[in-house]
């Protein structure tokens, strides 16, 4: 039988319910709206799910993402979401009905979500919700509002200015309770546990800037067991984005920068340093 629920109530998402809608400000809900759906909608959705399978874009797509990984009350099942941001702010029955014609095509299809940062025309709703009522499939809007109580819960925006979360803290100074690892960070800390399992202590990770190899380094170090950590850039500014991703995984008391000489017996679990006073670290 068919039935509309809350995002929130699937249970991918029950972190929507910590966060108060009366609490968001204006910029984050605009933020919202700006989102591009396939570079920035589909991923943050895709690392709450814990899916990274990509279904193609263009006139064959079935849906935005098509996933086995969706649960309500316990029960897993077959799910198509139907993602609109900044490309639609006002989203039309053209824009979706080819999308949901194809809903009826998918062979177990249990849950269909459509999200939309815009404005959602009744029309394009009503050919939605009618289309999963015949088929017998649990459904689910979300809009600007869901999708930053979302994401706020997620720890990608932050609650306070609607700025992006940038390694993990917001400009502001706010660090959100919950960080999740982007597809890149979570094949990499893979292959470093293989590598420590084999009994290699070390490795070497290689990416792109900007595609968190700092968030890397302190994962493994704590998974690793690391009962010493010393983190060596060449800026100041690079160990502020240090300090900011060791503190989310060992605690801010347990992260020291170093601007004076220390032996063994001062050093923290986490030691931050530049180049330039590398040689006051004495082990």
């Amino acid at each position: 039988m068919a039935k509309l629920v809350l995002l929130e109530d699937f249970e991918n998402f029950r972190l929507i319910r910590d966060v108060a809608a009366s609490d968001l400000p204006n910029a984050l809900i605009e933020s919202m709206r700006n989102l591009d759906e396939r570079e920035e909608l589909e991923p943050f959705f895709r690392l709450i799910l814990a899916d990274e399978a990509q279904t193609p874009h263009g006139p064959a797509e079935i849906a935005d993402i098509f996933t086995h990984k969706l649960t309500l009350r316990g029960t897993r099942g077959m799910a198509a979401f139907l993602l609109k941001g900044k490309s639609f702010p006002t989203v039309r029955p053209k824009h979706v009905s080819h999308q949901i014609y194809r809903l009826q095509k998918i062979d177990g299809l249990a849950f269909a979500v459509f999200a939309a940062a815009g404005t959602v025309l009744d029309a394009a709703k009503e050919e939605f919700c009618s289309t999963c009522e015949r088929l017998c499939v649990t459904y689910a809007f979300a809009d600007g509002t869901d999708l930053a109580r979302l994401f706020v819960g997620a720890g990608f925006f932050c609650p306070r200015d609607g700025a992006r979360i940038v390694a993990g803290r917001c400009r502001c100074g706010y660090s959100p309770r919950n960080r999740f690892l982007n597809i890149l960070q979570k094949d990499a800390l893979k292959n470093l546990d293989q590598t420590h399992r084999i009994g290699n202590p070390t490795g070497i990770v290689i990416l792109p800037p900007g595609s968190g190899k700092t968030r890397i380094s302190a994962e493994d170090a704590k998974s690793f067991g690391a009962e010493s950590v010393l983190y060596v850039a060449h800026t100041h500014e690079i160990l502020d984005v240090a300090q900011s991703e060791f503190e989310a995984v060992f605690g801010a008391t347990a992260v020291t920068r170093i601007h004076r000489p220390l032996n063994s017996s001062s050093l923290s679990t986490v030691n931050l340093t530049t180049i330039q006073h590398r040689h006051r670290v004495q082990y």
